[in-house]
């Protein structure tokens, strides 16, 4: 399949022809933005695709990043 975005989502597509072939696990190792504070939820998700939870996989994730300044020992959220 192909990697395309739609509407502000990134999808992948594939033939239903290949969907045996398909299989969306994954671990995300790591993920962040910013400094390292220790919340980092995402980090060591696992996903793995059985055959008791579905034979390709379906999985969303919704994250928000939210600029921020760091002041000494302070953080104070951006306005928008």
């Amino acid at each position: 399949g192909e990697g395309i975005e739609r509407d502000g989502r990134h999808i992948h597509t594939y033939l239903p022809e290949d969907a045996p072939n398909f299989n969306a696990s994954h671990i995300i190792h790591h993920l962040s933005f910013g400094p390292m504070d220790g919340s980092a939820p995402l980090n060591g998700v696992t996903k793995i695709v059985t055959d008791d939870s579905g034979t390709t996989g379906l999985f969303q994730y919704f994250i928000k990043i939210v600029p921020t300044t760091v002041v000494g020992d302070k953080t104070i959220p951006a306005v928008a």
